[in-house]
């Protein structure tokens, strides 16, 4: 019975054996498995992961400009706020000096000058010269300066300072307010702040 045993021990050796080769296969398929498990789940992950920075990153862009564009509107509204308030000082203190200007002599002195100008551009011609209500006392000193020619003196509706004069025969007005001078000055004054 040896060989009973013998052949039985080779059949159970090839059995083993085949088993084991099995086993190892099997085994074998199940790591790859498993590394192609494991590879997609972490393809997977970092997918998802690229995909979660991407969508964050872009929400916090986002969220960066819209903060970043509303504290632009608050410092442009700071902006021009200021610039309101800054314009209302300088429209002030220029009035309060022209005020204070047309108080002064030099201010009757330039009234004259003006009046002789006004009465030499119309060439003698019959011509009314306005002054604002406060200016009527100073007729006196600009008929001296005027002496000779037709001139009649009237009050005008400006408040300023300054004198327009008008000559009906020749249809020509000259316009040398202050008031004039301050709308011009004060038309330009804002196109440059507001251009700035």
């Amino acid at each position: 019975m040896p060989d009973i045993d013998e052949k039985l021990k080779r059949f159970t050796e090839a059995i083993t054996s085949d088993a084991a080769a099995d086993s190892q296969a099997i085994l074998e398929e199940v790591r790859r498995q498993q590394e192609t498990s494991l590879q997609n789940a972490t393809d997977d992950s970092l997918g998802q992961v690229y995909r979660h920075i991407k969508n964050e990153a872009a929400r916090i862009r986002t969220e960066c400009g819209r903060r970043v564009s509303l504290k632009q509107m608050e410092n442009k509204r700071t902006l021009y706020a200021r610039r309101a308030e800054l314009s209302q000082e300088v429209l002030r203190e220029v009035l309060e000096k022209l005020a204070a200007y047309v108080l002064e002599p030099a201010y009757a002195e330039q009234l004259s000058k003006t009046a002789q100008e006004a009465v030499d551009i119309f060439g003698g011609a019959p011509t009314v010269i306005s002054l604002r209500h406060e200016d009527m006392a100073l007729v006196p000193r600009l008929r001296q300066s005027v002496r000779g020619l037709n001139v009649s003196f009237a009050e005008g509706t400006f408040t300023l300072g300054g004198l327009t004069a008008e000559c009906p025969a020749k249809h020509r007005q000259i316009n040398r307010t202050l008031d004039a001078n301050f709308d011009d000055w004060k038309e330009r004054f804002f196109a440059e702040i507001v251009i700035s």
